[in-house]
């Protein structure tokens, strides 16, 4: 599922603005500033407060950005004594002033069935996505930029494991499923908002 949920969002057709400095530039890059800049763009498009958005980061984007000397320095004020390499992730949403940083970490293999095992990342390495998404269980009444349509009447919980006994192959038989959809919502160019960390860019859905 998650696999589908990266493609809709680079499918969405977001609008790109780069960062100010490569984050690879410690010296001189600002992670929270040019984060900061979606976070305005998305609170003047759907009215929303900064303490509603998350930011999806992927795994190498969130090291490097606790890397750079301004993420460094904002750290050392607002949690003393923690080694800036070890902020969590609550942590550097709280210095962003969003509701939740998500670090991107799954992978899968890319590789046909049979060649080389060629295990890749879900998320594009230097393209992150700051976004409004509602928490589970919330009605269709609050905005969220994607959402994940469940088919009930075939599997009315996420996932339905079902195993039975398959005398005629003397096996245990276990079955999965799992009826879902990942949707963009008609106002998606409105709630997300995608940044490349690199040359300096943010999307803006």
């Amino acid at each position: 599922r998650e696999y589908r949920v990266a493609a809709s969002y680079v499918a969405a057709g977001l609008s790109n603005t780069n960062v100010g400095t490569a984050w690879s530039t410690v010296a001189t890059a600002d992670p929270a500033s040019d984060i900061q800049t979606g976070v305005e763009t998305l609170e003047d498009n759907c009215g929303c407060d900064a303490s509603e958005l998350s930011l999806i980061i992927p795994r190498a984007d969130f090291r490097e950005a606790m890397r750079t000397d301004a993420i460094i320095e904002q750290a050392k004020y607002t949690f003393p004594g923690i080694r800036p390499a070890l902020l969590s992730k609550a942590q550097f949403a709280a210095i962003l002033g969003i509701k939740e940083v998500l670090v991107s970490r799954s992978s899968y293999d890319a590789a046909i069935e049979g060649e080389t095992i060629s295990m890749s990342q879900l998320w594009t390495a230097g393209v992150m996505y700051l976004t409004l998404l509602a928490d589970e269980g919330d009605p269709l009444e609050v905005p969220s930029a994607f959402r994940t349509v469940l088919w009930t009447a075939s599997s009315p919980e996420l996932p339905v494991v079902e195993s039975y006994r398959e005398d005629k192959i003397t096996a245990d038989i276990v079955r999965i499923r799992d009826d879902t959809d990942e949707v963009a919502t008609a106002e998606t160019d409105l709630m997300a908002y995608s940044r490349p960390r690199t040359g300096g860019i943010i999307a803006l859905s």
